[in-house]
């Protein structure tokens, strides 16, 4: 069935479960109200037969069963005059009908009349009650109410369970289907398609599904074909960049000065190629989840100590101090410590490179009970907004700041370690001048 028919099923189906209950409940309490309610003409026809055969004496038992169960009688002639009863007597009227007639009186409670033919002449009858003992509830009182909102209750109570049914029925396969984008988004290879039991479902859901899986397959597929391309392109790359490492050693031991100065430059562009390559090759290998994590307890002051002290030849070259700063002990984390040691290096060195001459690149460690966070900043050109968002994007270089500096690769690499570890980088901006880039880790 498709999902509109369901719709419409499920919809009929709720109301005329709920028409059928509140039928069912007015009828039962109507049922249940019968059996409180007397026959007012028999009783009277019971009174008058007694009252020819005996008077007063011969109605006296009766009148009094009638009065414990809170029944005033008033037996009155044809003429209004009052025979048997309590007094006062109600005020007759002269046009009286034939048939029961309800009207509330002084004295409290119900009246009802009736007209009954004796053995001589005609008696008025009279039946002073409560209202319990009428066949409906008097509209006003708390039975009536209670009445009507028992009925709302119950029909309240079938709409709402019919329609949570249908709702989990309808938001189930929704929630299986997030719950598939959510891994799909992760990178989980794995677990990126939907149950079969819904790719089985004959409605929308079920071809959504279907359709679902097969994007999630050829998503997959692409991505992997890209890492894969990535991968050999970057491993043929560096085969040549080794034969060529050994043929400008072979050339600087066979020529001059001036040819030697040459193979230098040629050397160290050879050297930030091979840096390049390896770089990607990180990052193809960081791309998704890797089963090559190994998470471990890890120092942190002593990580970011080691890190600062192989920077500081860098940094003195520039001109850049590197410190360390934490206000308080810091706790051990779990992580893979050459992933991370690599991500805090990139950055490090990636503050140092765009640092202002003659200042300084601070490595802050704070930790909160759920985070632990190292933030790198240094003083130098304010990178904008729109800048900040893609930094982490591969081969994105800020071009007021780069100044043919780094390929871009680096501040990616850091955020796939991250992501990894479950936790996230952020740009932030100096309140100096300059970048503070975090890095968040969960505790």
């Amino acid at each position: 069935m498709r999902l509109y028919g369901k719709i419409f099923f499920w919809s009929t189906l709720a109301t005329v479960m709920t028409t059928v209950v509140a039928v069912g409940l007015t009828t039962w309490v109507f049922m249940k109200l019968e059996d409180r309610y007397l026959d007012w003409r028999a009783m009277a026809e019971k009174a008058v037969e007694l009252y020819d055969q005996g008077g007063i004496v011969k109605l006296k038992p009766l009148y009094e069963h009638w009065h414990n169960q809170r029944i005033s009688m008033f037996l009155l002639d044809r003429m209004g005059r009052g025979l048997v009863g309590p007094s006062p007597l109600p005020r007759i009227t002269d046009n009286l009908s034939t048939e029961y007639r309800h009207f509330p009186l002084r004295l409290g409670g119900e009246a009802i009349h009736v007209l009954q033919q004796g053995k001589t002449e005609s008696y008025h009858v009279w039946f002073l009650v409560p209202p319990e003992y009428l066949r409906i509830p008097v509209p006003g009182s708390m039975e009536f109410f209670s009445l009507v909102g028992v009925q709302i209750l119950v029909a309240l109570a079938v709409i709402g369970g019919v329609c949570f049914f249908f709702t989990r029925l309808l938001t189930r396969p929704i929630l299986a289907l997030r719950l598939a984008a959510q891994r799909l988004a992760r990178g989980d290879p794995m677990h990126h398609r939907v149950a079969a039991s819904l790719t089985e479902r004959d409605d929308e859901l079920g071809d959504l599904s279907r359709d679902f899986n097969r994007m999630a397959d050829h998503l997959l597929a692409h991505i992997e074909r890209q890492k894969r391309l990535v991968r050999d392109i970057s491993h043929e790359i560096r085969s040549p960049l080794a034969r060529l490492n050994l043929v400008v050693e072979l050339a600087r031991r066979q020529g001059s000065l001036e040819t030697n100065a040459s193979l230098a430059r040629m050397e160290r562009e050879i050297g930030v190629i091979d840096h390049l390559v390896g770089e990607i090759l990180t990052l193809a290998r960081l791309e998704g989840h890797p089963e090559g994590i190994r998470r471990q307890p890890l120092d942190l002051v002593a990580l970011c100590g080691r890190i600062a002290d192989d920077a500081a030849f860098e940094a003195t070259e520039r001109q850049v101090t590197v410190d360390v700063l934490h206000s308080a002990p810091i706790e051990q984390v779990q992580a893979d410590p050459a992933m991370l040691a690599c991500a805090v290096e990139n950055t490090v060195r990636n503050a140092i490179r765009h640092a202002t001459p003659g200042s300084a690149v601070t490595v802050t460690l704070r930790q909160t009970a759920t985070t632990t966070t190292i933030g790198i900043g240094n003083r130098g050109p304010t990178i904008s907004e729109v800048d900040r968002a893609r930094m982490f994007e591969p081969f994105f270089r800020v071009d007021a700041v780069s100044e043919g500096l780094g390929h871009g690769v680096g501040l990616a690499i850091v955020d796939r370690v991250m992501r990894v570890h479950g936790g996230f980088p952020e740009v932030l901006t100096h309140p100096e001048g300059g970048v503070i880039v975090e890095l968040s880790l969960p505790r």
